[in-house]
């Protein structure tokens, strides 16, 4: 029987870590993942590109499959984060300060 030990990673292949159960995986926090795949999914102990929202750079949602969107749809906002709103460049702003820009641009016609 082959024991994998915590503190030191021993009994795991490289690149793979003790979960504490007797089990190597990819990760078990953001530290053990580098790379585009930098985020620690540790439902599944596997290194993503994001496991939230909140891990995406602009704004954009952490879509199926733990990727991070890079494009928008301003007929629906898909492809942008909870409380963000499409412009229809592929942006995705804070709700609140489009609707404040598209009254501005109504009000200045």
């Amino acid at each position: 029987m082959q024991y994998y030990y915590d503190t030191d990673d021993s009994g795991c292949a490289a690149n793979y870590v003790c979960d504490g159960a007797d089990a190597c995986v990819e990760c078990t926090e953001n530290a053990d993942c580098t790379g585009a795949n930098s985020v620690c999914d540790t439902g599944s102990n596997t290194c993503v590109e994001c496991a939230a929202d909140s891990d995406c750079a602009n704004n954009f949602e952490c879509a199926a499959g733990n990727t991070c969107s890079s494009t928008c749809s301003d007929a629906d906002d898909s492809g942008c984060a909870a409380g963000f709103a499409c412009d229809g460049a592929n942006n995705c702003n804070v709700l609140q300060t489009l609707i404040v820009l598209e009254l501005m641009d109504q009000w200045c016609m």
